[in-house]
């Protein structure tokens, strides 16, 4: 059971990051403590970049169990003409998360790719610098999941109204077809005067996933048997509002909050012939919602950059789910299965961030040191309506998480001549989480080691 949460947290995990490369990027920009940047458009600019992220490694005895890495190539362009600055950049993200789905019943090689185009300007109109930016996202991906072996249980009831009928029902190979859509715009706009600014910032993001998987039924029950196919489509929308005043030429604040909303449906949409009455069509349903708050604060004078925020959430998950109609007792009674997930999480999030910038000429290295600390609240819920005399699930706990992640990197900006420069990055992420309610058993001892959290990049920047 714990290997199967543990993938299942790595799967929504890689679906989520599709969009990011970076393993500190990614939670910046999860729990949006990313400030936005207007001085990245005042030079021209060229630059590429190559990079990896090691998310996770598992090994044992010197043996490679399960590795999730994603490699990205990027690149960028920026031009500046008086009073206009305009900025576009390309990314190509390769995500290599097979093992997530190489577990004891399935099987599937699969590598997606992602491409992110990002578009911006920045003008100034009377004294007020104007930046808008849009951002698309897209991946898609056709692969087969082979099923090699089924589960099964020791209750011969659950082997004969579940486990047994589940071949039947789905095969052994589900050919499938994913399409990732995601864009976002934005509009940045500040306001200056001597040694004090005012910004504004706000950003609307979409995204639109849908997968269709394909399988066929061989039941015996003339109802149930042919091809189907059913549609998996979740649609992720966010608003981001943030404002900033400096109040001079030492401090820097601002205030900002985010909403998500994320409906998901899964359905039905091909029968081998008319559905039964008694058929299931909606196989899942789930709303997803979250508000989060955000204050901030940036040093502006000193030797050392620091920047800290505080922000504080609370998400909400309803799920219903069912199986098909897996067979029939006498020949007239369905026989399918269903649960309902509710789960209630807020968490408490602060962020310090130190650099400090050592030039030798016109070359620049800059280490920095980002920590995380955060505490989760979380309420799940969970009823499971098994039918034909099996064992009815009831489940509710409350849980309380401690996390700190530290991340360590260095940024060396290395000069060939006064326009042409090589950068390199290494950040390695150090995590650690604590359950603190209830209290968790004692681990059962382990000899696989795991690694992760390292994100390395080298590439050329010219200018002029």
């Amino acid at each position: 059971m714990y290997k199967l949460i543990r993938k299942t947290i790595l799967i929504f995990f890689c679906l989520s990051v599709l969009a990011f490369a970076g393993t500190i990027d990614i939670l910046k920009n999860s729990f949006s403590l990313i400030l936005p940047d207007t001085s990245k458009m005042q030079t021209k600019q060229l630059a590429y970049e190559v990079s990896h992220h090691e998310l996770l490694r598992e090994s044992q005895n010197d043996t490679l169990l399960s590795r999730y890495t994603i490699r990205e190539q990027h690149t960028e362009f920026n031009y500046v003409a008086r009073n206009l600055s305009l900025f576009a950049s390309w990314s190509r993200n390769v995500y290599r998360m097979d093992d997530l789905f190489e577990t004891d019943y399935t099987k599937l090689t699969s590598q997606p790719i992602s491409h992110r185009i990002d578009l911006k300007a920045q003008t100034h109109i009377k004294n007020w610098l104007i930046q808008p930016g849009i951002n698309y996202t897209f991946s898609r991906t056709q692969d087969t999941l082979f099923i090699t072996d089924f589960p099964y249980s020791d209750v011969s009831a659950i082997n004969s109204y579940f486990f047994d009928l589940l071949p039947a029902t789905i095969g052994d190979t589900i050919p499938y077809n994913n399409s990732l859509n995601a864009f976002h715009v934005e509009m940045l706009a500040s306001k200056s005067r001597q040694d004090q600014s005012l910004f504004f910032y706000l950003k609307y993001a979409k995204t639109i996933d849908r997968l269709t998987e394909m399988h066929k039924n061989t039941s015996t029950h003339n109802k149930l048997n042919g091809p189907r196919e059913s549609l998996l489509q979740f649609n992720y929308s966010s608003i981001k509002a943030m404002a900033g005043w400096q109040v001079n030429a030492h401090y820097l604040f601002w205030g900002g909050f985010n909403y998500h909303f994320s409906p998901l449906d899964w359905s039905h949409t091909v029968f081998p012939d008319e559905p039964d009455t008694l058929e299931i069509v909606k196989l899942a349903d789930a709303k997803t919602n979250s508000f989060h708050a955000q204050l901030g604060y940036k040093a502006l004078s000193l030797p050392l950059g620091f920047q800290t925020t505080l922000s504080a959430g609370h998400l909400t998950n309803i799920t219903g789910a069912s199986t098909p109609v897996l067979g029939y007792v006498l020949r007239i009674l369905p026989i399918s299965h269903q649960a309902d997930l509710v789960t209630s999480s807020s968490y408490l999030l602060t962020h310090i961030h130190l650099d400090y910038p050592l030039k030798t000429g016109f070359s620049t290295f800059l280490p920095r040191l980002d920590v995380i600390a955060a505490r989760f609240w979380t309420d799940i819920s969970l009823e499971a309506l098994l039918q034909f005399g099996l064992e009815d699930i009831d489940f509710q706990e409350h849980y309380i998480h401690a996390a700190t992640i530290a991340s360590i990197g260095c940024e060396a900006k290395i000069a060939l001549n006064r326009d042409l420069f090589l950068i390199f990055e290494a950040d390695q992420l150090i995590p650690y989480v604590k359950m603190i309610s209830p209290v968790p058993p004692t681990p059962t001892p382990s000899d696989i080691k795991r690694y992760g959290g390292l994100s390395v990049s080298a590439g050329v920047t010219m200018s002029w």
